[in-house]
């Protein structure tokens, strides 16, 4: 926001709003269909030695609480492990997701070190003559008087 004109903050705020937002809702959207297709995946590759009908395995890919509630209708000798193997198809498409949301968020810092300019280089502003003054955008502490110039 310091790169932003006063007059127009409002703007620049706004925008700085919409970006956080949308990238947020576009993370969500991305970690959450990571997460959908491997658990998915990892589910019918865990439940395969059981051979369920496939109108249960489809509704087991749906989400851990279907495949819980599903391994829960199951005879006693396979439920336990129906549910271990839920429970550990959910806790590995996680993993994936949270490193998949790591991927970004590092790649996103990159791209915004290389494309973005320093603000190291920042005008000074020099309303006190050659030498005076201080860095563009900083703040002048308001408890003490401002500098003035000539005599009183």
């Amino acid at each position: 926001m310091a790169a932003v004109p006063s007059d127009q903050a409002g703007a620049g705020s706004a925008i700085n709003d919409t970006a956080r937002q949308l990238g947020g809702a576009l993370g969500t959207a991305v970690m959450g269909s990571v997460l959908s297709s491997q658990f998915a995946s990892r589910v019918t590759t865990g439940w395969t030695p059981w051979r369920l009908p496939d109108a249960a395995m489809a509704i087991a890919r749906g989400s851990l609480g279907a495949a819980q509630a599903v391994a829960g209708r199951c005879p006693e000798p396979i439920r336990g492990p129906l549910i271990r193997a839920a429970n550990l198809a959910y806790v590995d498409a996680m993993h994936l997701a949270t490193w998949t949301g790591i991927g970004a968020a590092l790649l996103s810092a990159v791209v915004a070190l290389v494309l973005f300019p320093s603000h190291q280089h920042r005008k000074t502003a020099r309303p006190d003559g050659p030498g005076g003054g201080t860095p563009a955008g900083a703040r002048r502490d308001l408890r003490r008087p401002a500098r003035t110039t000539g005599a009183s």
